[in-house]
């Protein structure tokens, strides 16, 4: 189940003056049951590389392999992944079309050729698992619903087809705080189920939480591949186009004043423990004010 990338060239409107070089030589690798956090600034490549994980696009040079399937330049057909490698886009309405949201989600399955008496309860799980009500939701127009609604639903329309690896991009644009919770909780509860999870989000701290490992994309290229705990160790985020979110902003103000602490912090508990033990040992009355102000931690 493993997505392998070698040496991956993409160049949109190659061979004219328009040409836009977008990936420049990539290598990646993806096992499966990883959860892969996919980052970038804007125009690093990111949605173009998800692209080549599903067939939608193929490389004009490298390599794309994608279990026992390998697309090169000169693969005929793009088709060989419908069925490896779902895609959740990062504008829901493309995924949209259909009367109604059960038949919009049923839809793949009826292409594939899933047996009749299989896709109700198919559609209705696959409502569930992105908290939507199935009798509430399954007959309404799916034009009829939210932002934060309409990406449930695509969300919805790929797990239904239980693919073997999925690629979420942007997956909480237009949800709410509970939202994207509960479909990070989900990408893990996927990984964890043997899947391979890719996700490109520009909510570093949704993805820090759900990812196992992190590509960061810059200039067309891999330019980190590691654990939070590795990036972490880079001060100067800002030059591939990204900032720490705040809560590790936070922690790493802190920690350039106590050398040593650990900043890879996803979750405001874990950023409580890692400062308990400074704040435990503060003085238990306010420091004076000086020219600096409060001196304390």
């Amino acid at each position: 189940m493993t997505i392998r990338l070698r040496d991956v060239h993409f160049t949109y409107a190659a061979g004219t003056p328009w040409a836009r070089p977008v990936l420049k030589g990539i290598d990646l690798e993806v096992p499966a049951g990883e959860c892969l956090g996919i980052l970038g600034g804007n125009g690093s490549g990111k949605t173009t590389l998800v692209r080549h994980m599903n067939g939608l696009l193929l490389p004009q040079r490298g390599t794309v392999q994608v279990g026992e399937i390998t697309l090169t330049p000169k693969t005929k057909s793009s088709r060989l992944l419908s069925g490896e490698t779902g895609l959740v886009f990062q504008f829901p309405e493309k995924q949209l079309f259909a009367e109604t949201v059960y038949d919009d989600i049923a839809f793949g399955l009826e292409f594939a050729g899933s047996p009749a008496g299989e896709i109700p309860g198919r559609v209705e799980e696959a409502l569930r698992q992105v908290g939507l009500d199935p009798g509430t939701y399954g007959r309404r127009s799916p034009f009829s619903l939210n932002w934060g609604e309409k990406r449930q639903v695509a969300i919805a329309g790929v797990l239904v087809l239980d693919t073997p690896r999925l690629v979420f991009d942007e997956p909480g644009a237009g949800l709410d705080p509970a939202g994207r919770r509960r479909i990070t909780d989900l990408m893990r509860e996927l990984a964890g189920r043997g899947k391979t999870v890719m996700v490109v989000s520009h909510h570093l701290d949704d993805i820090f939480r759900v990812a196992d490992r992190l590509a960061v994309l810059g200039d067309g290229r891999v330019v980190f591949h590691g654990s939070l705990e590795e990036l972490c160790r880079h001060d100067d985020l800002d030059r591939w186009g990204l900032e720490w979110p705040p809560l590790i902003r936070a922690v790493k103000a802190v920690a350039a004043r106590h050398p040593g602490l650990e900043t890879a912090v996803r979750t405001p508990r874990e950023a409580a423990a890692v400062l308990r033990p400074l704040l435990q040992s503060a003085p238990s009355t306010p420091p004076p004010l000086g020219k600096g102000g409060l001196r304390g931690i």
